[in-house]
């Protein structure tokens, strides 16, 4: 477009948005994009929310010396577009972009491309580095001349010697029939050409699909193999997929995405056995829609007219056929579902079973859809194909917003009391204007394209444990209520405190002696037991436990350790108190139980002594002790009233009696003798006396001999 006009129609927008208020709000982006150093690229501008939108313009601005706008490149219009022109004029380090309608049509509705801006990316950038992208001096305006506030987003490229393949369903081209493989006599293989119709290069994937819907696997001529094939178009150039016809005959369809705005056409070929072409018809792509007329001529045993329907959406598409006559009268009718994904071809026989009955046939098919289709014909008369058209009706209904369908939501749940937050919904058929129910009321929605909204849920929506169901309404015409989901919102997490046992009994535990039993501290709930005390009344009882106040994690549990040492004989009973955090159980107790066993002192019953020679005494003492617990026996030896010599026996050194309860032990004690003037004599007395391990002395008896 030359300066000058550029310049009018800039004006142009000035003068008629400079007399009139604000109006409306819409969203203007520069994507984030890869480009090979040295090369021209694409630079999609995209809007939503801009359907009063008749007039746009704005400044990108770059870096001098990283990125230029070649002279004399106009950008590529996008899919927003409806009749509008499109101009740019490189002005130093900025590149001045108009859209103007001279008959006042607005943009088209929902999220889109307005145009793809061609830049040329510096010989000299580095693999990796980036550089800004950003909007300036943007204008638009409605049909009454009103202003339409639009907030911006600015963008980048980086320079990449790989460029990012294109997302699935971008620039779509759908080539509703694909022909490979061998059969009786020949083979047929298919060759897709594919044209830039950029100034930039443009990157595409290439995905074949069998009829049922499933990945369509094949070679290429090229000897690569499988069902997704990338390919890079050069500016102003084309590239060709061709299939090597091997393997058994088998029929589905293609979808081409790219990166930029691209055509294209199939060309099918029928091979002899040695590999000789015998016909060959070309298709181009097929846009999808949900009216249309198809010619058909039919002759018996001479030619048919062959049809193939590919379901590009994400829902079923119920399809009804009508079979007109020359007059438009209807002569037949047919009933066809395809799922989503799903590829039909038929003949016009195989569809209209009225055809069997005649000779020569020539009307048309007219399809209706619930869902956008792809649709191609053939007509077949020996080995010669002829391409026949398909045509969108002139009738077709007005447009009208399709009901929209949910995939998923995020996030899916949350816990009762937790804050406001932004939910996010997947799906598809979403339309500006649309909004997010909330259990039926509608919820501050924001419209980020045909497959995703945004919704504000306040702090109140999730206040309380229970399900909330989540829909999508889509406004009229047409449109309506989604599918619905469930969004989940739990119980605050909590502690549970649990004890185990719910009591401890240490039975009878001998005074002086100790006996440790242990309890565990569990926490069967959701959230961290703070257990803040752990208490006790009797000395007799001591706690052993982790440092107070402790922490059990959910799940966990911990053990704690009582000890009994009982001072004095008899029962003896206390209680643990343990204080928490859990809200229900804030105090538990666990009663304590145990018996101190004071003893029995033992008995000396019979003592029997008898002098040996060289003054040696042998002592038999019979003894009775119920405990069993003797630990020393004590002998006392004297002349006269005086204490001679002190002897004991330990158990178990000198003798074991651990567990006697009723014994007679015998013992010689050598070389008594006593050293007098008179000369050495025996001791004329012994005083005997036991102690057991609780310190409990036996009577005392007292042997003259």
């Amino acid at each position: 477009m030359r300066r000058d006009r550029l310049e009018a129609l800039g004006l142009f927008l000035l003068l008629f948005t400079a007399v009139s208020p604000l109006h409306g709000a819409a969203e203007l982006r520069i994507s984030n994009v890869k480009a090979q150093a040295g090369t021209k690229f694409l630079v999609p501008v995209t809007l939503s929310g801009g359907e009063d939108i008749v007039g746009l313009q704005f400044r990108v601005r770059f870096e001098a010396g990283s990125v230029s706008a070649p002279p004399s490149v106009m950008p590529v219009s996008g899919d927003l577009l409806a009749g509008h022109t499109v101009g740019a004029n490189p002005d130093g380090n900025e590149l001045h972009v108009v859209i103007f309608s001279s008959s006042l049509a607005p943009f088209r509705a929902g999220q889109g491309i307005v145009a793809y801006l061609i830049l040329q990316l510096s010989a000299g950038m580095a693999a990796g580095s980036a550089t800004p992208l950003q909007l300036t001096e943007v204008q638009a305006t409605n049909a009454n001349g009103a202003n339409v506030a639009l907030t911006t987003h600015d963008g980048s490229v980086t320079s990449s010697t790989a460029l990012d393949p294109p997302a699935a369903g971008e620039n779509e081209l759908v080539f509703p029939q694909v022909a490979n493989g061998s059969f009786p006599g020949g083979r047929f293989l298919s060759t897709l050409l594919v044209v830039n119709r950029t100034a930039a290069t443009v990157t595409g994937t290439v995905r074949f699909y069998k009829s049922s819907g499933s990945v369509f696997s094949l070679r290429l001529s090229d000897g690569r193999t499988g069902s997704e094939f990338p390919l890079t178009v050069a500016e102003g150039g084309s590239a060709l997929l061709q299939t090597d016809g091997s393997g058994p005959l088998a029929v589905g369809y293609a979808r081409l995405s790219a990166s930029g705005p691209v055509g294209g056409t199939i060309l099918f070929s029928q091979l002899d056995a040695g590999g000789s072409p015998l016909v060959q018809a070309g298709v181009g792509a097929s846009p999808a829609g949900t009216r249309f007329v198809i010619p058909v001529l039919y002759r018996k045993g001479t030619s048919n007219t062959g049809v193939a329907f590919a379901n590009v959406s994400s829902q079923s598409a119920d399809l009804t056929l009508t079979l007109r006559d020359k007059t438009g009268s209807s002569t037949d009718t047919a009933s066809v579902q395809l799922a989503p994904g799903q590829h039909l071809p038929k003949f016009a026989t195989e569809l209209f079973g009225s055809l069997a009955a005649v000779n020569d046939f020539a009307g048309v098919l007219e399809a209706e859809s619930s869902q956008p289709v792809s649709a191609v014909a053939l007509k077949m008369q020996g080995p010669i194909l002829t391409t026949f058209p398909v045509i969108s009706s002139l009738h077709a209904p007005p447009s009208v917003n399709p009901v929209p369908v949910i995939s998923g939501i995020s996030p899916s749940s949350t816990t009762a009391g937790g804050l406001a937050f932004t939910l996010t919904v997947d799906g598809t058929d979403f339309v500006s204007g649309a909004k997010v129910r909330w259990n039926g009321t509608e919820r501050t929605t924001a419209f980020v394209s045909s497959s995703q909204l945004t919704a504000s849920i306040p702090a109140s929506d999730v206040a309380a444990a229970g399900t909330a169901a989540v829909t999508v309404l889509n406004p009229e015409p047409g449109g309506g209520v989604s599918n619905s989901l469930s969004f989940v919102i739990g119980a605050p997490p909590k502690p549970q405190i649990q004890v185990s046992p719910a009591s401890l009994d240490f039975g009878k535990v001998s005074t002086g002696a100790t006996k440790q039993l242990t309890f565990s501290i569990q926490n069967a709930g959701t959230a961290a037991l703070s257990v803040q005390s752990i208490t006790k009344t009797s000395a007799v009882f001591s706690i052993s436990s982790p440092g107070l106040p402790f922490s059990v994690a959910p799940g966990v549990e911990q053990a704690v350790t009582v000890t009994f040492a009982p001072t004095a004989g008899g029962g003896v009973s206390d209680t643990v108190t343990i204080t928490s955090n859990d809200a229900a159980h804030p105090t538990v107790t666990i009663p304590l139980n145990g018996v101190g066993d004071a003893g029995t002192a033992p008995t000396i019953q019979q003592v029997t002594l008898t002098k040996l020679d060289n003054f040696a005494v042998k002592a038999d003492v019979q003894f009775a002790d119920p405990d069993g617990d003797i630990v020393k026996i004590e002998f006392l030896w004297y002349l006269g009233s005086t204490l001679h010599k002190t002897m004991t026996l330990t158990s178990p050194t000198d003798v074991n009696l651990a567990g006697l309860t009723s014994a007679t032990i015998s013992r010689v004690f050598p070389d008594l003798g006593i050293t007098t003037p008179f000369g050495k004599v025996h001791p004329n007395k012994v005083e005997i006396q036991a102690t057991d391990a609780r310190n409990l002395v036996s009577n005392k008896v007292s042997k003259d001999f």
